[in-house]
């Protein structure tokens, strides 16, 4: 049985990061998937074309990043909707993955959003990439949560150790037997 990583990084666009972790996506020949933030859209229209030419899929992580237990529900729609705007004038199409921000989506959200089209989109394992502290730890902590045939990781693109992070992580995921792609559409 193959045992697929999910690749996945929150809170995109977040230049230069962001450009640093597709420069290590490309070197690797690795296609990831990008939930982005609506508010970082503008200004970074053509980082986001590049990368979905490049292959890489890309994701509605909320407009402003709320927590949905937190907010009235046509709060969380609209925060869904704005960004859906955005990414569509970016990019010319509409995206149905969506990761809640900080994972918390509340039962009548989940409900709402799938009854509209969406693909509610979690992950199994959060590699904690925030509490560092390099590029070496965040790798090993990923290796060590890395078990089973499927794992969907959840990475941040605005950490300056991210970009290194990958380069290091994705030839050991690999030596696992892990083929590493994106989030199917």
């Amino acid at each position: 049985m193959a045992k697929i990583f999910y690749l996945t990084f929150d809170g995109a666009v977040n230049p230069p990061n962001t450009l640093r972790i597709l420069e290590q996506l490309e070197k690797l020949d690795v296609r990831a998937t990008f939930f982005v933030e609506g508010h970082r859209i503008a200004g970074h229209e053509r980082i986001l074309r590049d990368m979905a030419s490049a292959g890489h899929h890309i994701g509605n992580h909320s407009f402003h990043h709320p927590e949905f237990d937190k907010i009235p529900m046509e709060d969380c729609m609209e925060e869904i909707r704005s960004t859906d705007e955005a990414l569509y004038a970016a990019l010319g199409f509409r995206t149905r993955l969506v990761r809640p921000p900080c994972g918390i989506l509340p039962e009548d959200r989940r409900r709402l959003l799938e009854q509209a089209g969406y693909r509610i989109n979690l992950w199994s394992i959060s590699v904690k990439d925030w509490l560092g502290p390099d590029a070496e730890t965040v790798a090993e902590r990923t290796l060590s949560l890395s078990s089973g045939n499927e794992v969907t990781a959840v990475f941040h693109d605005h950490l300056d150790t991210t970009a290194d992070t990958v380069a290091l992580v994705i030839p050991r995921l690999r030596d696992k037997g892990y083929e590493l792609m994106p989030i199917p559409y």
